[in-house]
């Protein structure tokens, strides 16, 4: 055997070792990547039961949120605890919202599974949302503004909106 030729057998067995290595950085991301969604699934189902919980143990809760699903509530029309309650919830689903398009646009939720946990939503779709969403867009930034606006049919606020909670 020349030196020619073990050079080439050595080329071979480099070339081996660059392929397996391949396929276990594949495997890696592969991984990770699974690991990611599930984190971000579990984070997801931890937030919708918190909330479901909230819900469940709260009478006025209940009496509140069948004020805004079966008579169309808005923010004008509410008593000042339910505007405080009504507030701390939408907050809480509003935040969920905005952590999975997040999720989403990292890549580690797809387009399908966030669809899919917003389907049942309700609280997304009541006409309260479209009377707080000058308020509550305030805390994110414009790309999710456009893409919850887009979304949920709710108007942008008006330029000359002016918030009555923010100070001077």
């Amino acid at each position: 055997m020349s030196i020619q030729d073990l050079a080439a057998f050595a080329e071979i067995i480099a070339s081996l070792g660059v392929v397996i290595s391949l396929v276990y950085v594949a495997r890696q991301i592969r991984q990770t990547n699974t690991l990611s969604r599930s984190a971000a699934h579990q984070a997801i189902s931890a937030q919708v039961s918190e909330t479901t919980n909230a819900i469940a143990t709260s009478p006025e809760l209940i009496d509140t949120l069948a004020k805004v699903h079966i008579h169309g509530l808005v923010l004008d029309q509410a008593t000042e605890k339910e505007r405080i309650a009504l507030a701390y919830l939408y907050t809480s689903v509003l935040n969920m919202l905005f952590f999975m398009y997040q999720q989403w646009q990292e890549g580690i939720l797809s387009e399908k599974e966030v669809t899919e946990w917003l389907k049942n939503a309700p609280l997304l779709r009541a006409p309260y949302l479209n009377s707080l969403w000058p308020l509550a867009c305030q805390a994110y930034p414009r790309y999710f503004k456009g893409w919850v606006e887009d979304r949920y049919n709710l108007d942008p606020p008006s330029e000359n909106f002016q918030n009555p909670g923010k100070r001077n």
